[in-house]
Formats: C-alpha cells, structure tokens, sequence
C-alpha cells in the first residue's frame, strides 16, 4: 500500500484493469487446480484399499 503513489504513476488505468482480469481469473481458477490433486490422491488410495480388501478375501 506505500507503493500504490509510485505504482500509479507508472502504470495507467488499462494496466490496472488487466491486472484486475488476470487476478480474478487466477481467483477461479487456482482453488479448482488445487482440488484435484488431493483428490486424486484420495481416490488412489480408496482404490488399493479396495484391491488389497479383495486379496485378503481370496486368502481366506
């Protein structure tokens, strides 16, 4: 915030404007990239619990 003077000085409003944009889709998108992972690797592990259940069941 003790930059914004100097910052508004160099840059125009159209720089801040596609700024703003590229924030906002940044804003969307990173939360939606950042799930998938953790999620993947839930559902990696759900599967070879699954597998390993099945093979304990043939032993028996």
């Amino acid at each position: 915030m003790a930059f914004s003077p100097i910052i508004t000085k160099l840059y125009g409003p159209e720089a801040f404007g596609l700024l703003g944009a590229f924030v906002t889709v940044l804003a969307i998108v990173m939360p939606i990239a950042a799930l998938s992972y953790p999620v993947a690797m839930f559902f990696n592990a759900m599967q070879q619990w699954l597998i390993r259940k099945k093979q304990f069941k043939l032993v028996l």
